[in-house]
């Protein structure tokens, strides 16, 4: 894409030395002649105007490849910036998910505890009547 732009860079630049050669040419020429320089004159002239229609449209052609690669830009930068609010509200979510996590297994933790401390006393009273009943016997 560059090399598009360099190229009419160029083009432009070399253009831009029409202007003193069109000046030099015109009082080496045509201003000695004077009557018959007309001709030499008006060739000049339509040359010069040729050159500024050919530099405005290379100035154009530069100007839409540079808004385009601009335009370009610009949309990956929105897309890209779109991407980044995404992953930060993932990220967002997951940290508000860390702590629920986090509490959810406290109370599974408590609740094994708890669970293992019931059957652990009901296995004491059943070992407890075992024993009464084993020293009645």
């Amino acid at each position: 894409m560059y090399r598009e732009v360099i190229t009419a860079l160029l083009f432009v630049n070399t253009l831009a030395l029409a202007v003193p050669i069109f000046t030099m040419q015109v009082f080496d020429r045509v201003v000695p002649a004077e009557e018959a320089g007309i001709p030499t004159l008006t060739m000049f002239g339509l040359g010069m105007l040729a050159v500024v229609l050919l530099d405005f449209f290379l100035r154009q052609t530069r100007r839409r490849i540079m808004q385009r690669d601009a335009l370009v830009t610009r949309v990956e930068l929105l897309e890209s910036k779109r991407e980044v609010d995404q992953l930060q509200g993932q990220i967002a979510t997951i940290k508000l998910s860390i702590p629920r996590t986090q509490a959810a297994l406290t109370e599974a933790n408590n609740r094994i505890e708890e669970t293992r401390l019931q059957f652990r006393r009901e296995v004491q009273v059943q070992l407890g009547e075992t024993e009464v009943s084993i020293a009645r016997a």
